[in-house]
Order: structure tokens, then sequence, then C-alpha cells
């Protein structure tokens, strides 16, 4: 039945051009409780994924792929700087999927790694002050986690981001 209600909330978010609430799992787009993620996590990115995933399976043509990019590259003018850690976590996770066969489609990360690079250096002094989501326990905030999580890709998968 989730997987249904999933399904039904992707297409319209991708019809909406919402993909990036889809992610969050906020607004109308409730994903389910995920036992396995922290309480102040800023992304739903097992449901959400599962959903594109499935959806590309089924239905390639309409190229989700493409949305996910698109929506990631979005993210980068956040001027907050919350949407630069939004792109590292869809990434990272996307980056591990790929590697272990899990995604049906290869992203471009290179593009996304450029641009998350380039913004980066523009937003790097914000994230740092950001105590919320995986940054809420860090002295350097978003920035600090995407560090942790950056060395655990490298150690233990070989993905490097930043």
């Amino acid at each position: 039945m989730n997987e249904k209600l999933n399904r039904q909330g992707l297409v319209l978010a991708i019809d909406r051009n919402e993909l990036d609430e889809f992610l969050s799992g906020s607004g109308m787009y409730r994903l389910g409780y995920n036992s396995y993620a922290p309480g102040s996590t800023m992304l739903n990115l097992s449901p959400a994924m599962k959903s594109i995933y499935d959806y590309y399976i089924d239905e390639p043509e309409k190229r989700v792929d493409l949305e996910l990019e698109k929506t990631l590259l979005n993210w980068l003018t956040w001027k907050s700087g919350v949407g630069v850690f939004a792109v590292f976590s869809v990434l990272s996770y996307q980056l591990k999927m790929e590697q272990s066969d899990k995604s049906p489609f290869n992203i471009n990360k290179d593009k996304i790694i450029i641009a998350l690079k380039e913004a980066i250096n523009i937003y790097s002094d914000k994230l740092k002050n950001i105590k919320r989501y995986e940054g809420v326990s860090l002295n350097e905030g978003l920035w600090e986690a995407m560090q942790i999580e950056d060395k655990m890709n490298i150690d233990n998968y070989g993905i490097k981001i930043l």
C-alpha cells in the first residue's frame, strides 16, 4: 500500500515540479517513518529513491533520472546553504546505489560534483553554522556532517565527493 501511495506521490511531484519536496517527504509527500534514520534527518531517501527507481524501471522513457539531476542542480541555488547539504546527501546515496548495482540508472555525477564544489566554495561558512538536521550536534554543523559522510564513503566504498 505504501509503495502505491509513494508512486502516486512521485508522479504528482514530477507533474508539479516538486521532486525536492518528495525527496524530503515534506508537504503532501509523506513517505512513512524510517526507524533507521535519525530523528533530525533532512531527507527520507530510502523510500523516495526506491519509488524513483521503480518508476524508472517501469517507465524509462519518462526520464525521472534527468528530473532528479535537474532538482539537485536547482537545490544548489538555495542561498541558505541547506541545498548544498541536500545535494551531497542524495549524491552520496545515489553513488552507493550505483556502485552496488541497486540503481537502474546512473546520474551525471561529474556535472553534479563540479556544481556542488562550486556551491561549497560559496556556502561553506553557512553550512558550518547550520545546526539542524544531521548537523544538530556537530561543532561545524552540516559542513562537518558532510565531511564525516565523505570520509565514510571513501573508507567503505571508495567514493569521494568533496
